[in-house]
């Protein structure tokens, strides 16, 4: 919990809608959107099994209405940072009408290919938080 209101006190920017990607980032958008009152969508991306990274697999954007203008995506965790780039890559394909997208993250960890715009801790550990199952 101390960890997404630091990361909210760190997001000082005006976006438009919060793009939260689930299911990690479902607790860190909530929070960071208390006070905020934005438009929130969500999008489910898998793309580890067994601690493995393999295939990224994206779904729709919920609710299936137009993202626009500056979005914040919000996720728990940065790994190699495949996800996300492949996120912003689906939605500046998909929405012609974004025009920024930053992304707000709990943990990066420090081999990943984007450094989000906002995060709290760096580690090279390998996280699990208390909502998911081991």
């Amino acid at each position: 919990m101390n960890l997404c209101k630091k990361l909210s006190n760190k997001i000082t920017d005006k976006f438009d809608n919060l793009l939260i990607i689930g299911t990690g980032g479902w607790i860190v958008g909530k929070i960071i959107n208390k006070n905020s009152n934005l438009p929130i969508f969500t999008m489910i991306c898998k793309s580890y099994r067994n601690k493995k990274q393999g295939k990224i697999v994206i779904s729709k954007v919920i609710p299936d209405q137009k993202l626009s203008g500056i979005i914040l995506i919000v996720d728990d965790l940065i790994d190699s940072g495949s996800t996300l780039i492949t996120i912003k890559k689906h939605l500046i394909e998909n929405f012609r009408d974004i025009t920024d997208i930053k992304i707000a993250v709990l943990i990066k960890k420090s081999k990943s290919k984007i450094i989000p715009d906002y995060y709290v801790l760096e580690t090279d550990k390998w996280v699990v938080f208390p909502y998911e199952s081991n």
